[in-house]
Formats: structure tokens, sequence, C-alpha cells
């Protein structure tokens, strides 16, 4: 086994691990110790499917990427599908979705956080 077969390995493992973890949180299996249901509010809910769904297509992206230098001939010569190319520019595509979508969410909040100080400091 190569380094590209371990990394493949390592972004099918991401891929599954972060499914795992969103169909759990997706299904509210999550329990506190008393036996409760935990109720994450709905924002922070939003936030860690966010990251989760990332994660998934973060592991499909790093498969994709192994299985076209795989495809790469040591002699210079490629052997890539167009198929391959396609799947890879969608995946990279998506990936840069949820990228801007977490990073965008993450300023609206922290916007949000700044007007609620502002407006409590105004109001004393």
């Amino acid at each position: 086994m190569d380094l590209l077969d371990a990394v493949m390995i390592g972004g099918i493992c991401l891929a599954g691990g972060a499914c795992a973890f969103l169909l759990a949180t997706q299904l509210g299996i999550a329990k506190k110790a008393g036996g409760q249901d935990v109720h994450l509010e709905s924002a922070r809910r939003d936030e860690r499917l966010d990251l989760y769904m990332g994660a998934v297509w973060s592991g499909i992206l790093v498969v994709l990427a192994t299985n076209i230098f795989h495809q790469i001939q040591l002699g210079g010569t490629f052997e890539l599908s167009l198929l391959s190319l396609a799947a890879f520019a969608a995946v990279v595509f998506i990936c840069g979705a949820f990228a801007g979508r977490l990073l965008l969410r993450r300023e609206m909040r922290l916007d949000k956080e700044k007007r609620e100080e502002r407006n409590g400091a105004a109001r004393t």
C-alpha cells in the first residue's frame, strides 16, 4: 500500500465518520446522561450540520483527488476520463460552496453578537 492508498482510505474514513455524525445529529440520537434528548438551539444545530456536510464533501474530494493521481502515469501519459474530471470539478465546487456558506454564517453570527453588545451598552 502506498501513500495515495492511505490518503484515499483516510478520505473514506472522514466521509463515513462525518456521515455517521450527521445522521446521529439529524435523527436526534445524541442523549444526555439523564436520558433526555439534547435540544440544541436552532442556529447551533444548523452550524453543526453544515460542518458535518462540509466534512462529508471534503472526504469525497480527497478520495476523488487521489483517484485522479492514481490515473496519472509516471511516463507522462494521462489516462483520465472526462467523467473523473467532471466529478472532481463538481466536488471542488460543492466544497467551495460549503466553505463559503460556513464562513458567511460565522460572519453573520459575529455581526449579530456585535450588534447585541452595542445595543446592550447603549441601553445602560
